[in-house]
């Protein structure tokens, strides 16, 4: 295998509908049928990266999809609450799992960091540059903070980093966000100065000011924004 890096892989994590929970929908067959566009999009675009490209997903994706990837894990579980906690239903309890099922494949194959990104990211970006930009910081993990918690959207870390303060065992943090949740963890710790914080992800991934980061928000609206 051909690789630029045997260091640093790419785990997208991506929730496309199929199995949503009774609290919460993916969307119409309109919205679901370009949620896994823009999943082939991006995973089309990064396989010319030169890097490991593993795909964590809670709902099927086609098979040319998979087939783009070094490695593709579903996991149909996509509870946002287990066995009642948190108290609130969280999708970052969901998010959580789907991180943690892509680091123990990373991890298992010898990657020491990670590029987190999500399915709906814009795919044209110079993300190796971004990597060689955010491998010379020293950190164990580079992405947007602020006063709401750290972004889990997308983030350049150390994959035992995140594992030992992203675990599923800590979900009863999820209460609140899971950006506040995760940032709360790594407090808690003592390792905060183990962060380097962008102000933005605009600043992050050195988009134009104002720009949208993931187009198939919670609301949606931005989906036909999505030119590629």
């Amino acid at each position: 295998m051909n690789l630029v890096s045997k260091d640093t892989a790419i785990l997208i994590t991506a929730y496309t509908g199929g199995n949503d929970p009774v609290y919460h929908s993916c969307g119409d067959a309109e919205a679901v049928m370009r949620k896994r566009m823009m999943t082939k999009t991006l995973v089309k675009y990064l396989k010319e990266s030169g890097y490991y490209i593993c795909l964590s997903a809670h709902s099927t994706l086609d098979e040319e999809t998979q087939n783009m990837c070094h490695s593709f894990i579903y996991d149909s579980d996509n509870r946002w609450q287990i066995d009642g906690v948190p108290n609130r239903p969280n999708h970052g309890v969901a998010e959580m799992s789907a991180i943690q099922n892509g680091l123990n494949v990373l991890s298992r194959y010898g990657f020491k960091n990670v590029l987190k990104l999500c399915y709906d990211q814009h795919p044209d970006l110079d993300y190796p540059k971004l990597i060689k930009k955010f491998e010379s910081m020293d950190k164990k993990v580079i992405t947007l903070q602020d006063d709401y918690g750290i972004g889990t959207l997308c983030f350049f870390a150390d994959i035992q980093f995140v594992k030992d303060t992203f675990s599923m065992n800590e979900i009863w943090r999820c209460e609140s966000a899971v950006e506040r949740a995760w940032l709360g963890s790594i407090r808690d710790k003592g390792l905060a100065d183990q962060i380097h914080g962008y102000s933005t992800y605009d600043e992050m991934l050195e988009l134009p000011p104002n720009s949208v980061h993931h187009f198939a928000s919670m609301d949606g609206n931005k989906l036909h924004d999505y030119n590629y």
